[in-house]
């Protein structure tokens, strides 16, 4: 018999749903695909009641803006090495507060509001 060879290998299993949430190089490398390919290429929100000063440009009331989440997501000036596959940004950011912190640039992995990701990270799929 061979120590620490095939025989003593614990059998492989299926993934089950409990399984998920200590996946945290599977999670990372979810939010990092979702980064560099957003599964929506532009957001479009609408603005306030008021003009709203946007940089040097002035909108009226009610405007609706066009986001483009490709660019934002990767861009240098909002990430450290933008082109790069990098799942492990996402273990360095510090959890759910870390990701807080980047909203402004991280628009579809917002924790409040992003149905993508929550359905990346809890597929309903599983038995």
């Amino acid at each position: 018999m061979e120590v620490g060879g095939p025989s003593c290998w614990p059998l492989p299993r299926s993934v089950e749903l409990d399984d998920l949430p200590r996946l945290k190089y599977l999670n990372a490398c979810i939010k990092e695909a979702m980064r560099m390919l957003p599964v929506v290429s532009v957001m479009g929100r609408t603005s306030g009641d008021a003009p709203l000063q946007l940089g040097p440009y002035t909108l009226p009331p009610r405007t609706t803006v066009g986001i483009p989440l490709y660019a934002i997501q990767n861009a240098d000036a909002n990430w450290e090495r933008a082109a790069e596959f990098l799942p492990e940004r996402w273990m360095k950011m510090g959890g759910r507060e870390g990701v807080r912190q980047r909203e402004s640039t991280l628009l579809t992995l917002q924790v409040r509001g992003s149905q993508g990701l929550r359905m990346a990270l809890t597929p309903r799929w599983l038995p």
